[in-house]
Parts: C-alpha cells; structure tokens; sequence
C-alpha cells in the first residue's frame, strides 16, 4: 500500500498577527500605563501587608508578584495559606511549591484592580488577627 503524503501550512491566523504588530507598536501607550498601574498595586498591596504582624514582603521589582515571608506568623506558610483561602478567601501559593528557599513564604499575585486588592488586604488583616491570638495563647 503506497504512503500518501500530505502536507499543510498553517501560520497564525491574518487578525491575529495584526493584533501582534499593533501591539508591538503600541501607539496607545498601554505598556506604560500598565506599568504604573502595576506598580501602584505593588506599592499599595506591600505597604498595607507590611503593617499586618506576622507578614514581611519586600518591594519586587520587576515582577506583578508579592513574595511574601510568613514566618513571624508563627505557622507553616502551607498552614496560612490554607487558612487564608478557607477563612478570608484570599489565594496565596505557599512558597515550597517553588523550590526549599520558599518554606515560609507565600507568592500572591497583585494583578487583580486595586479595589479587590484592598479588600483582600483586609480579609488577611480580620481573619489574621483571629489566628494569631489562638498561635500565641
């Protein structure tokens, strides 16, 4: 039985590669303004989570990323973040998932507007004062 060969291109799509050249042009400024607007969040969520005892993140720099120390916490960062999530509804990635150096860190991502930001910084605040009054009892 003969093989029959077939062959095909395919490429991205004509709208898209458009879209890609536009953006690449960036005529708009988009890119600067979602650069200051990521630095805001940055600013507003480490300040905040700053002032909350148990929790030390120091200012990233070129990442939309928290990388956060729980360790004064008093609990293991797998223990916060499960707590965060079931209590407060706030996700954070405990740090071990990224290698032995994150044990007690936590990775929260600051890319949700500023508002929802807020308000998870004051979920972690309520609910953190909750636990860390039953920790040091």
């Amino acid at each position: 039985m003969p093989w029959i060969c077939w062959s095909s291109f395919t490429c991205v799509a004509e709208f898209t590669q458009v879209a890609a050249i536009e953006a690449l042009r960036d005529s708009t400024n988009a890119v600067d303004a979602m650069v200051v607007e990521y630095r805001k969040r940055r600013d507003l969520f480490v300040d905040r989570l700053n002032r909350i005892p148990g929790f030390r993140c120091q200012v990233p720099d070129g990442s939309f990323y928290a990388w956060v120390n729980v360790e004064d916490t008093g609990l293991p960062a797998e223990e916060v973040a499960r707590l965060l999530l079931e209590e407060a509804g706030v996700a954070g990635i405990a740090g071990a998932a990224f290698g032995a150096a994150g044990k007690n860190y936590l990775r929260f991502s600051l890319v949700s507007a500023r508002d929802l930001l807020e308000e998870a910084l004051e979920r972690i605040e309520r609910v953190s004062t909750r636990w860390r009054a039953a920790v040091h009892r």
